[in-house]
């Protein structure tokens, strides 16, 4: 329940235009319970929850804005212009932490609206506490749980969601994929505990190398893929190059052993109504090619080049 009320400009006591008479909002309010309790039971995405509860009590509230923020998910909701004022609760259920809700708007909240929002909150704590669950079984079944990243399963959805928006809108869309060289050797030698300790830290210092927009995901073993919206074949290139030497240049550790590691890399740009499946064959097969060429190398989907040669390829060229 709401255990906690802050509202930025205190609330005076005028009544609701909407309730002429306190028996009328009693009712009204009654019957928005009713209203919420039904709908709120029929879905378990937090975001849709949130929506719902905000349209249901814009009857009595007019138009408002709505943050909810937990340690799981932050969903904003509602439109309201000039929103200076603000009610805030902490939403607990038997003891337990659910998050904070915030309400916006740009006329002052009353104490009788402020009741029946309190009062309607009432319906939001049960659905909001299973969507929540929900949202965190979900989260984990799409997160590896040795890096914290996205996995398989997660990257298999997005691409085909970012591929299904680049062939529909013809926006740009790129892929990297990579695995770390001579891992088993790593294994081997350090253990599979300084192993996965190596791919830790490796899962790290390719997310610190990214820009916010690139997703990573580990693939399974030692294999990674980052999907690249919004970014064409120059700007994949510079990524993957970045990214390599990131990598190169770290020295990874376990307990008292240093460990060095390199990955290589294949690099494709979706093109025009390419499939998902297509993509994913053309940077595999740049990948292997990475791999013959020795590894530690960037290579570009189609030519099959080494990315440095390309480059050097290119200055050459511009120099005659």
């Amino acid at each position: 329940m709401p255990n906690s009320r802050s509202d930025s400009r205190k609330p005076t006591g005028s009544r609701l235009a909407l309730a002429p008479s306190p028996s009328a909002r009693q009712l009204n309010t009654e019957d928005l319970s009713h209203i919420l309790v039904r709908k709120l039971q029929t879905t378990l995405e937090t975001e849709q929850l949130i929506t719902w509860f905000v349209e249901g009590v814009s009857p009595l509230l007019g138009d408002i804005r709505c943050k909810f923020e937990s340690t799981l998910i932050t969903v904003n909701t509602g439109t309201a212009d000039k929103a200076r004022h603000t009610a805030s609760y902490n939403l607990t259920l038997e003891g337990n932490p659910l998050g904070q809700i915030e309400f916006q708007r740009a006329a002052k909240f009353t104490e009788e609206e402020l009741a029946s929002l309190e009062a309607l909150l009432g319906c939001l704590i049960y659905p909001l506490r299973n969507s929540l669950h929900y949202h965190e079984a979900v989260s984990a079944a799409m997160t590896d749980a040795l890096t914290g990243i996205g996995n398989k399963r997660s990257f298999d959805y997005q691409i085909h969601r970012e591929v299904a928006q680049a062939r529909r809108y013809g926006s740009i869309l790129s892929l990297l994929v990579f695995d770390v060289d001579f891992f088993k050797s790593i294994n081997d030698n350090y253990g599979h505990n300084a192993g996965d300790a190596v791919l830790k830290q490796l899962t790290k210092v390719v997310v610190d190398t990214c820009r916010d927009s690139d997703m990573i995901f580990r693939m399974g073993g030692e294999e990674f893929a980052l999907l690249l919206p919004k970014t064409g074949l120059a700007g994949a290139l510079t990524i993957a190059e970045r990214i390599r030497e990131s990598v190169a240049q770290t020295v990874f550790c376990y307990e008292s052993q240093k460990i060095s590691a390199t990955i290589s890399l294949g690099v494709a740009c979706h093109e025009g109504s390419e499939s998902r499946c297509s993509l994913m064959e053309r940077t595999d097969k740049a990948l292997y090619r990475a791999k013959h060429l020795g590894r530690n190398k960037s290579v570009i989907a189609d030519n099959y080049q080494d990315l440095r040669e390309r480059c050097e390829e290119s200055a050459d060229q511009l120099s005659i």
